[in-house]
């Protein structure tokens, strides 16, 4: 578990710190004009492992061309997969397919407001779940994208690897922690924007952060040492003895 000692010490003062950056500094992108449950759902899919950059005009296209959850799901897997092409990471394109097509049968073409049918549809996992809840129903949900787990990361000082489960674990529960009871929407972008404009990967502009008193990577100088990500070994086998026929 996120050592609670590292905390923001008001957490209400916390929250409004990043509404307030939020409000002035904010990403102007396409998906967030709409308060639509659908277009929140289409571009945190395509923001899974793409650049923002990337996204915007695929995800202009795909919305031009599918406006609804009906028509998405009135479409073949192949006029899908053609219009995501060049975007990669293709199974996401195959798991939207699916979902929309379960939408469409059980959820009369609405994406559910509840984190267990959200987790339950293909392709849709706890953070993009949490994403649909707070961006697209204004419902309190906790979003753990890159950018907001280094966010956290760093405000608790933790330096348990990123990509390990015990460290996810310990990030929902410090993240629930910090959730308000409204604004629910603002709050998450805000996260994620600070992520992406001010607690970059490398080089983070402290001073330009509008919670850096509550940080303790910041107050230990430890920043650039948050997050720690470890990579996974690929298994040698060299030196393994097979055995032997009997």
């Amino acid at each position: 578990m996120i050592d609670l000692l590292n905390t923001p010490s008001d957490v209400a003062a916390f929250r409004t710190a990043i509404l307030s950056w939020y409000k002035v500094n904010k990403r102007s992108l396409e998906w967030r004009d709409s308060d639509n449950p659908y277009h929140v759902w289409i571009s945190e899919i395509m923001l899974q492992q793409t650049q923002v950059t990337t996204v915007i005009p695929y995800f202009n296209k795909f919305i031009s061309e599918y406006p609804t959850i009906k028509t998405l799901a009135s479409t073949s897997l192949d006029e899908v997969l053609s219009l995501w092409s060049g975007l990669g990471y293709y199974t996401r394109a195959r798991n939207i397919h699916k979902t929309a097509k379960i939408l469409k049968k059980d959820f009369d073409c609405k994406l559910p407001n509840q984190i267990e049918a959200l987790m339950s549809l293909p392709g849709i996992g706890f953070s993009t779940a949490g994403a649909i809840l707070s961006l697209g129903f204004e419902q309190s949900g906790v979003i753990l994208d890159g950018n907001v787990k280094r966010v956290l990361l760093r405000i608790s000082g933790n330096k348990s690897p990123m990509n390990k489960y015990k460290t996810e674990k310990s990030l929902k529960e410090f993240a629930n922690i910090l959730l308000p009871d409204s604004k629910h929407k603002e709050y998450s972008q805000g996260l994620m924007d600070l992520g992406a404009i001010i607690c970059r990967p490398s080089n983070p502009n402290c001073s330009k952060c509008p919670v850096d008193e509550d940080c303790a990577a910041n107050q230990k100088e430890i920043q650039n040492e948050i997050p720690i990500k470890i990579t996974k070994k690929a298994v040698s086998y060299t030196h393994l003895t097979l055995p032997t026929k009997r």
